[in-house]
């Protein structure tokens, strides 16, 4: 008989890449970025995955499919309803990206992690407790500096007085996304703490996530930590012998004194947040109702919410408030994915879950996040932590006995691996330029700042932000330009801006083309006041209530009035 074939593990590569991006993207952040807790994880993110990447390609012997083929079907139907819904967008770039100031929703940071959930996968027993470890000592560390801070001793640079009643943020920048992840985590830690083979560093562990998570006051997560860790011990068979209406009644009493100290420990006024939300998730559903199959588009909330905002919202909120997301993870689903997308994601819920009946503190870690996620929803790196635990929860095929994948199909994820980290680091460089460019500015060196808002916007032409923060230091660089060819020149730099090319659904990039025609008007060209007035008002569709919008299209209605006036003079 022929002896049995040698499987070989992974080359090292492969863990230490996936090592990177799950505890790099939830510690490193950067004050030389304007968005200095997004854009350094995206790149440390597309890092790690390029490097775990080459590390399978590396390794000897056949590649196995890494998931059970029920979960390979299910995130394949998943993506493939994304693709539909991204096609069929409001704002296709958008939904290929992400917005700016998040990368974790659109189509390019999903599908980094699902690199990441497969690399997990793919990961064999003893490469798996090791991430398992890396993940809880990340979330330590974090959690450490959140008590601290918490304590008004925060040694972070950069982060000064804590926002909201010094709810802690720690490393991720908002005391919602630091709960989020700490309830993910909460249950590993609980496991480490009774069932580990360290248990005096797993108590640690518990203790320093549970005093993180009691420092970010976050309602929301903490009833996720609780359900968690209830979904952990029942799974792992430690409250066999509660009845069920005892373990229920419990449950309920726990979760309503963990929202009521949440509430009283955030020191903080909840009328109007909590009042918006109802207004917001009636805005995700009747946006669902307009687009029932496949939404407005991945992460065009903000978008769509603008056009629906209500008066009731207005009168709460003001006229500058806006919202990025519907507070809620479902109804963010039903509005921009639509029913196909809401259905693969619960399929791909629904294949993992049963893919690992045996692991119960990451099935409690997940089930935590998904109740946290049904408040408020999580950021970049809260979703690759969560993608690593997804593919942890895939069982190891001992047996050896999936379909081989073509060797070709890795080489191809790796190339699209490098371009997703040279986009990240290009992005990245970008936004350091338009950082260094707003601060130029703030000291009163207008064409520096110019020239490295010029530079910033070569190197991500598409972000409506630059283009904002280009045309309102436009507007300052024209009143002070000394000759009328100068600022005609200014003018035509800020109306060559591609926004409505890049987002022809945005309110900012018709609001953008409209200011710059009516600026070009104010200097000599007054036939372009009545397509300034068409770009307004094509903004006003989007938004109707914006406060500047409606002030810039009244001052366009005066001038164009007192052009068609009939002269009093004799």
């Amino acid at each position: 008989m022929k002896a049995p074939r040698a499987v070989h593990g992974p080359h090292p590569l492969a863990a230490w890449g996936l090592w990177l991006a799950v505890a790099g993207a939830p510690l490193v952040y950067s004050n030389a970025f304007i968005a200095r807790f997004t854009l350094p994880k995206l790149a440390v993110l597309s890092l790690g995955v390029l490097l775990s990447l080459i590390g399978f390609a590396l390794s000897k012997g056949p590649l196995r499919s890494p998931v059970p083929a029920p979960v390979g079907w299910a995130l394949f139907g998943s993506f493939a309803a994304l693709g539909l819904s991204a096609a069929a967008s409001q704002d296709r770039l958008l939904s290929l990206l992400g917005r700016y100031d998040s990368y974790a929703y659109g189509f390019w940071p999903l599908a980094l992690c699902a690199a990441v959930l497969l690399a997990c996968a793919a990961l064999p027993e003893r490469r798996r407790e090791q991430t398992l470890r890396v993940c809880l000592s990340t979330g330590a560390l974090i959690a450490l500096f959140a008590i601290l801070e918490g304590l008004g001793m925060g040694l972070l640079p950069g982060i000064g007085a804590l926002p909201a009643g010094r709810r802690a943020v720690s490393t991720l920048g908002s005391p919602v996304d630091l709960g989020a992840y700490l309830a993910t985590l909460l249950p590993l830690a609980l496991r480490e703490a009774l069932d580990g083979k360290s248990r005096p560093l797993g108590w640690g562990f518990l203790l320093a996530v549970s005093g993180g998570l009691l420092a970010t006051a976050s309602r929301g997560a903490w009833l996720g930590g609780a359900a968690g860790c209830a979904v952990f011990l029942l799974l792992a068979g430690r409250l066999k012998r509660l009845q069920a209406p005892a373990l229920a009644a419990g449950g309920l009493l726990l979760a309503a004194a963990l929202g009521l100290s949440a509430l009283k420990l955030s020191s903080r006024s909840t009328s109007a947040s909590d009042a918006q939300r109802p207004l917001i998730l009636r805005a995700a559903w009747q946006s669902f109702l307009q687009h029932p199959w496949l939404g407005t588009g991945p992460d065009t909330f903000e978008q769509e919410f603008r056009r629906r905002r209500s008066e009731e919202y207005i009168r709460l909120m003001g006229s500058h408030r806006f919202q990025a997301n519907a507070h809620n993870a479902l109804f963010q689903a039903l509005s921009t994915t639509g029913a196909v997308g809401t259905a693969a994601l619960l399929a791909l819920l629904a294949a993992l879950f049963r893919a690992a009946p045996v692991g119960a503190a990451l099935a409690g870690g997940l089930s935590g996040l998904l109740l946290a996620l049904m408040f408020n929803l999580a950021s970049l790196e809260v979703l690759v932590t969560a993608a690593a635990l997804a593919g942890l929860l895939c069982p190891i095929d001992e047996k050896d006995q999936r379909p081989a994948a073509p060797r070709v199909l890795l080489l191809l994820a790796v190339l699209l691996a490098a371009l997703s980290a040279a986009g990240a680091l290009r992005f990245a460089q970008a936004d350091r330029l338009m950082k260094s460019g707003k601060q130029k500015a703030a000291a009163g060196s207008a064409e520096p700042a110019a020239q490295l808002y010029r530079k910033g916007i070569s190197l991500n032409p598409c972000e409506l932000s630059y283009h904002i923060l280009f045309v309102n230091q436009l507007s300052e660089r024209v009143n002070a330009a000394p000759t009328l060819p100068l600022r005609t020149e200014l003018l035509a730099e800020g109306a060559a801006l591609p926004s409505l090319a890049c987002h022809p659904n945005d309110v900012n990039a018709r609001y953008i083309r409209g200011i710059a025609l009516y600026l070009q008007a104010q200097l000599g060209r007054p036939e372009l006041l009545p397509e300034a007035a068409k770009a307004l008002d094509a903004a006003l569709e989007l938004d109707p209530h914006f406060a500047p919008l409606l002030q810039s299209r009244l001052e366009v209605a005066k001038r164009l009035d007192a052009r068609t006036s009939p002269d009093p003079r004799p």
